[in-house]
C-alpha cells in the first residue's frame, strides 16, 4: 500500500484501490464540495488530480486515453510508465481506469464509500 496526503492506493487482485484519507475527506468536504448542493465546486477529473498529486510527483501519471489507444473518457493512472527526451512515452505496463466513468464519477464514489476501485486495463 502506498500512503499520501489524501489518499492510499493499494492494488490486488486487478483492482487498484484508492481509499480516502481524514485529510483527502476534509479536503474534499472543506474545499471543493458545495455545501448547500452536494455538488462538487470544481471538475471532478480536476479535483481527482489534486487527491492524486503526492504520487504523480513520485513515478504515477495521469493517462490520456489517445496515449493507449483507449477509445473511453474514463480517467486512466499508471504508475509503469516511462518518457522518452521529448516527453513522449515510450513504455507503457499496467494502466488502472474506472470503467463505470459514465454514470458515475470516481470522487463522488470517494465522498460517499470513502474509497473508489480502478480496474487493470
Amino acid at each position: 500500500m502506498e500512503t499520501g496526503s489524501y489518499v492510499t492506493l493499494e492494488k490486488n487482485a486487478h483492482k487498484l484501490v484508492i481509499r480516502l484519507t481524514q485529510m483527502g475527506r476534509d479536503f474534499l468536504v472543506k474545499e471543493n464540495l458545495e455545501l448547500s448542493t452536494g455538488e462538487l465546486s470544481r471538475g471532478s477529473d480536476e479535483v481527482f488530480c489534486e487527491l492524486l498529486e503526492d504520487f504523480f510527483q513520485n513515478g504515477w501519471s495521469w493517462v490520456l486515453p489517445e496515449q493507449v489507444g483507449a477509445l473511453t473518457s474514463a480517467p486512466i493512472v499508471s504508475d509503469e510508465i516511462s518518457y522518452d527526451d521529448n516527453g513522449d512515452i515510450d513504455h507503457i505496463g499496467v494502466i488502472w481506469w474506472f470503467p463505470e466513468y459514465e454514470t458515475r464519477c470516481p470522487v463522488r464514489e470517494l465522498i460517499e464509500n470513502g474509497e473508489v476501485v480502478f480496474t487493470q486495463g
